[in-house]
């Protein structure tokens, strides 16, 4: 061919090259796991992390926040931890969320699939499920009333101080002091009431997620250690939470036990009930 192509020539030019790109597609040409970790690797990055994040980026976007004046009234909170938990680790789970929530809650199995709910105390969900480079473990709740916490005070308030507006209108009493006294009393209380609820609702969305980024951060630390301990041979004597690492962020001790490892639940090592 010379320099420069004719308009035959460059058509079957382009055709070839998208035959050689469809080629390539069915193909499905591409990095495995095992090579974007061996670039991780040279390019300093932990090959549990790179599976982790291969894990995450196949489970798909995270689920929109439902928030309600602000609020986020469906906290989440999902990690890919590495390695499968043992029995003996799900047991001091258990036992941390019965002590962090206050209620002993249901324990249950469906093949490799593990799951906690709180009942009918609250709507707290724990799910622990297997998947590409470890297992993903997910918290999840849900506020059961929302709008009650943000318009129960708004709507008395308002409801009386209408209610009196109207009396004072019947009774042709719209200039007695006494009674705008009281229109303005539940006027201020409907809208005390407004600014309660809309904290109510963020204080609780702060600390349940609080609470489920903690406990991550504590199941993460022990099962890490449990897969150290295991792959050098060390069988002293239980799982412990390790210490916590330099420049990581502190917990606010109100929102767990002070204590800062898993300690196993009596009740946790109690038969399970398994789905199937």
């Amino acid at each position: 061919m010379t320099g420069r192509f004719t308009e035959d020539e460059a058509r079957q030019i382009f055709a070839r090259a998208a035959e050689r790109q469809h080629a390539v597609e069915a193909r499905g040409e591409g990095l495995s796991v095992e090579e974007l970790q061996a670039i991780g690797r040279e390019a300093g990055l932990d090959p549990e992390h790179v599976a982790a994040a291969v894990a995450e980026l196949r489970a798909g976007p995270p689920p929109v926040r439902e928030t309600v004046a602000g609020a986020d009234v469906a906290p989440r909170a999902s990690r890919v931890l590495p390695g499968e938990l043992t029995d003996e680790t799900w047991g001091q789970v258990v036992g941390r969320l019965r002590r962090t929530f206050g209620t002993a809650g249901i324990a249950t199995e469906f093949g490799r699939v593990r799951e906690w709910t709180s009942g009918e105390a609250s709507n707290l969900r724990v799910l622990a499920e297997p998947v590409e480079g470890g297992t993903r473990l997910t918290f999840e709740t849900r506020h059961r009333e929302p709008g009650t916490v943000l318009w129960l005070g708004p709507g008395l308030g308002g409801g009386f101080s209408l209610l009196f507006l109207v009396l004072a209108v019947v009774r042709g009493k719209l200039a007695d002091p006494v009674i705008w006294g009281f229109i303005l009393f539940f006027a201020v209380l409907a809208v005390a009431g407004g600014v309660w609820g809309r904290r109510a609702l963020r204080r609780w969305s702060e600390t349940r997620q609080g609470q489920f980024d903690a406990l991550l951060d504590q199941v993460e630390l022990v099962q890490r250690q449990a897969l150290g301990a295991g792959a050098g041979g060390d069988d002293g004597g239980g799982l412990e939470a390790a210490p916590e690492p330099p420049g990581a962020a502190r917990i606010d001790p109100g929102l767990l036990d002070a204590d800062p490892g898993l300690e196993a639940d009596p009740e946790a090592a109690a038969p399970r009930r398994t789905r199937s």
